[in-house]
């Protein structure tokens, strides 16, 4: 990186760029150091994150951030790796309906719409209170209060066949929505059909400690986690070279999952 990206990529002076890299080397000394053969400063065996944690996490996400060579996302890293993801098929969402559902959430408004459910044959007319968007790992849904059944529920953003209307304030709030606000431990760990050795590797490769690993999820989108991890209800029953990891605390997961689902 050098004075040039910098003016590049934020349409800046050079004069800018030069007070920002010396407040950055002011800040975290001996993170980078001028290299006079490549003209770039380079970081150091002594690098150590200052905007950042450093985590595998963040690297993969400014990875993935990178793909788009015209997207919204400034990159300043030189050297980044091919990289390529796969996705699901994206689910086709009406960029109006989705700035309406956000402008709701926002203001906390209810909203009148239309929305095909997969056992009615004609969409129904719904009353909903949005308070949060929701990926499941394959498409997105709007977390809402509904008034015409009373409860919190998920929506699929591509099932909504009309452009929501403004109706007025929202009756309940997402403080009100407790599977939302709620958070429940789900506990990972090794198939017990593998061999010592190879559990060890898949604690190693989850970061387990004493054998599992908890993941704090909130109770409205454990339903979704499980299928997402491909965990639950007979997952010790599998190959245990192809489920490789299970459910550990099952006895407090799978009922709320069932639960939630009915």
């Amino acid at each position: 990186m050098n004075s040039n990206a910098l003016t590049h990529r934020f349409g800046i002076s050079r004069a800018q760029a030069s007070k920002d890299l010396a407040l950055y080397q002011k800040l975290r000394p001996g993170n980078l150091v001028y290299d006079r053969f490549v003209k770039n400063y380079v970081i150091t065996d002594d690098f150590k994150p200052l905007l950042i944690k450093g985590t595998s996490d963040e690297i993969f996400s400014l990875l993935r951030a990178g793909m788009p060579a015209d997207g919204p996302v400034v990159v300043l890293s030189g050297g980044i790796p091919p990289v390529d993801v796969l996705e699901p098929a994206p689910l086709r969402v009406d960029a109006c309906i989705l700035s309406a559902i956000c402008r709701a959430i926002h203001a906390k408004d209810k909203i009148e719409l239309s929305y095909q459910a997969l056992d009615h044959a004609d969409p129904d007319c719904l009353h909903l209170a949005p308070h949060a968007l929701v990926y499941n790992g394959f498409r997105w849904h709007v977390r809402a209060w509904n008034e015409n059944t009373q409860s919190f529920l998920d929506y699929v953003l591509a099932r909504i066949r009309s452009v929501p209307t403004k109706l007025g304030p929202a009756a309940r709030m997402a403080e009100e929505d407790e599977a939302w606000q709620s958070i429940v431990t789900v506990r990972i760990a090794p198939h017990p059909g593998l061999a010592a050795s190879q559990q060890q590797v898949i604690a190693d490769d989850f970061g387990m400690m004493n054998g599992y690993v908890d993941i704090p999820v909130r109770a409205a989108l454990i339903p979704y986690y499980l299928r997402l991890m491909r965990i639950g209800s007979g997952d010790e029953r599998r190959d245990p070279k192809i489920q490789q990891i299970i459910l550990a605390n099952k006895e407090e997961v799978v009922p709320l999952a069932t639960r939630l689902e009915a």
